[in-house]
């Protein structure tokens, strides 16, 4: 078995469709864990972002240093890219901020294959029949790696990047087609 330390970070996406007609704006949720004790989650704002758009290599946000996998363990993590737009008046701030932490909760405890489907029909429910906003998910995945796995993906080049495409959940009739995201991870050795 091999241990050893990695660094997670999101390199960045390329947009084929968004969520929205035009714009998405889009939040990055994360959780990632080497243990049920070893948890750690992060969230970003990515910003305003046009469809057909190449951000690959524009963003490189550190998501976590030094995660150590202890050699029985395996390195387990989780992404989300929401479209939050800007909300239009007070009562739909606070319900775009209880959504967010929800979402936390539900990523955090669930992981993104089981909360997605939940979590996208509490949001066309809660913003697509009150707001009539496009507001959802545009992508999500879920990785798993064990120790020998990352030694042997870093051996050549100290760093390998998964990368995945998404078709986002169906959006309202209102909004864009279903968004299409290509999401690009980097994992390196430290």
């Amino acid at each position: 078995m091999s241990n050893g330390k990695y660094d997670l970070i999101f390199s960045g996406f390329y947009i084929h469709h968004t969520r929205a007609l035009v714009t998405d704006t889009l939040w990055l949720l994360t959780v990632n864990c080497t243990s049920a004790a070893d948890v750690t989650k992060s969230g970003a704002f990515l910003g305003n972002l046009k469809s057909s758009g190449d951000y690959f290599h524009a963003r490189n946000i550190p998501v976590q240093r030094g995660i150590s996998v202890p050699p029985d363990g395996t390195l387990k993590f989780c992404h989300a890219l929401y479209n939050f737009g800007p909300a239009h008046d007070t009562e739909e701030q606070v319900i775009q901020t209880s959504t967010k932490i929800g979402l936390d909760a539900l990523l955090t405890y669930f992981g993104a294959s089981s909360a997605i489907g939940l979590v996208n029909q509490a949001l066309d429910a809660i913003f697509g029949n009150l707001f009539a906003d496009c507001d959802g998910v545009v992508a999500y995945k879920e990785f798993q790696y064990t120790p020998d796995q990352l030694a042997a993906n870093t051996a050549q080049t100290g760093s390998f990047s998964p990368q995945d495409d998404n078709y986002g959940m169906p959006s309202p009739g209102i909004c864009g087609a279903q968004s299409h995201y290509d999401v690009r991870w980097a994992i390196t050795r430290v």
